[in-house]
């Protein structure tokens, strides 16, 4: 409160929350965990999260489309990156594709067709767009600059008893609901 006028402040924070889904390979059902320490999961259907989260097969058709000849490449030992320029100003401006041989090993994938292509896996990409967007207030135009990045990543994970726990409490509470 300033003299005779309250102020209503608001701090903005980041908070992170996190939920499990743990299902086992193959099966299309799983059980969702709001914490490691959740008592009971929730069921979830497998098809029904990799489409919320888009990694079913219709949107990773996406990551496979033929983009042409990179406008630049970039190389190291074991990585490459493609730089892909839109000249028709109908979609994303630029498109980098990452690859990385190390990555081969992992079952999950972008695209399969360009994982074989590049012998490499497809472990990144990240759509640039910039818009034209009109300020209402005046007659000015601004830039604003979408950015999308899609990404595969290996963690190291320092809690692992804590997952294993859970994964125990997954395989018990999977046996009682058959």
């Amino acid at each position: 409160m300033k003299g005779d006028t309250i102020l209503n402040e608001f701090t903005p924070s980041n908070d992170t929350t996190y939920n499990y889904f743990v299902i086992k390979n193959k099966d299309k059902e799983g059980l969702r965990y709001d914490s490691l320490n959740s008592l009971n999961g929730s069921n979830f259907k497998l098809d029904s999260l990799l489409e919320l989260i888009n990694i079913d097969s219709i949107n990773l058709k996406i990551f496979s489309v033929d983009l042409g000849i990179p406008y630049k490449i970039i190389k190291t030992k074991d990585k490459t990156l493609e730089v892909f320029l839109d000249n028709t100003k109908n979609g994303t401006d630029t498109i980098y594709r990452s690859f990385d041989k190390g990555m081969k090993d992992l079952d999950f994938s972008f695209s399969k067709l360009l994982d074989r292509q590049k012998n490499s896996k497809l472990y990144k990409t990240r759509f640039v767009q910039f818009l034209q967007v009109k300020n209402y207030y005046s007659a000015q135009k601004f830039v604003k600059r979408t950015d999308i990045t899609d990404e595969i990543r290996r963690v190291e994970i320092n809690n692992k008893k804590s997952f294993i726990k859970l994964f125990e409490k997954f395989e018990h509470q999977r046996k009682n609901l058959k």
